[in-house]
């Protein structure tokens, strides 16, 4: 009797967490384990932080969340697993694998000495390139920035203009992105570009007091970091992060004000690659300790 109550106290445990995961993870992330790795790194995936976000939003209006300043698409960093799997990852080249458990590591100390969370992206950049495991591809670094512009009344509407979000989401994959593999990371799709034009709209009605002072002002609609995983095809780290802001200009021309509104973004990312000095030097037993604990990453942990 006493086995069974165990039994079932476990099951109803793994039930809770089940289906409280599910309604904030609204979208696939990687493999199913992702939520497993989560303990391991200390890390959401992007596929979370997009769920919270498309959820503030079933709940809120554009002009709601304005008022609230805060960001609905917003993480210093998420992960971003791709096709990784267990057996993935045993298939991979060793010094990928020693790679990976080394950066879990890292991150799993990083998260848990800042309890309170308030790690910036520039702060994981840092930590990355402080990683003895790992070597930074500097050839590889992107600083992009590009605006798309609307005009005023047309942009900051009631209803979204699907022709717009359609605009926006071209602009953002061909001229600030420009990286088929990023775009896939990011979870972003045509669902949350409505969003975004909805909240630029919100937001560039809310800057009409500030614009009276000033010629330019803006708010930050996205910001979130991505810390991408190494698979077959892409055997490196990519870490990079994207902000969108909704800005209002005003330019005056003798007596003719005229006045302009769109979306700014900024796009940087950082390519890490194992690093041969370091991992050549490991022992064959931290090798093989550190392979185990990349191919476990996605493997629950036994209760016994």
């Amino acid at each position: 009797m006493k086995v069974q109550a165990i039994i079932l106290f476990f099951f109803a445990i793994a039930y809770c967490y089940a289906s409280v995961s599910d309604m904030v993870s609204m979208i696939p992330d990687g493999p199913a384990g992702s939520r497993l790795a989560k303990a391991k790194t200390g890390l959401q995936t992007a596929g979370m932080i997009i769920g919270e976000a498309r959820a503030m939003w079933s709940r809120n209006t554009a002009e709601d969340i304005v008022k609230t300043k805060q960001i609905p698409y917003h993480c210093t960093l998420a992960a971003s697993y791709s096709n990784l799997t267990s057996e993935v990852i045993r298939a991979m080249d060793q010094e990928l694998q020693i790679m990976i458990a080394g950066t879990n590591k890292l991150m799993k100390k990083m998260r848990d000495n800042n309890k309170d969370g308030n790690i910036t992206f520039n702060e994981y950049v840092a930590t990355m390139t402080q990683n003895q495991f790992v070597t930074s591809d500097d050839t590889e670094d992107v600083v992009r920035s590009s605006s798309k512009s609307f005009g005023q009344f047309r942009l900051a509407t009631n209803s979204i203009d699907q022709e717009i979000v359609d605009a926006v989401a071209l602009w953002f994959a061909n001229d600030l992105i420009k990286d088929a593999d990023i775009l896939a990371a990011t979870r972003i799709d045509i669902v949350d570009f409505a969003n975004i034009v909805g909240l630029t709209g919100a937001t560039v009605d809310s800057l009409e007091s500030l614009i009276i002072k000033n010629d330019y002002a803006e708010r930050s609609v996205v910001d979130v970091g991505v810390i991408r995983y190494p698979d077959a095809d892409h055997p490196y780290f990519k870490l990079f992060r994207i902000q969108l802001f909704a800005y209002r200009k005003s330019n005056r021309i003798l007596f003719v004000q005229k006045d302009a509104s769109g979306i700014r973004g900024l796009y940087q990312s950082k390519v890490f690659r194992p690093n041969p000095t370091i991992l050549g030097k490991l022992r064959a037993d931290v090798r093989e300790r550190a392979m185990k604990a990349a191919q476990d990453m996605f493997a629950p942990e036994s209760f016994f």
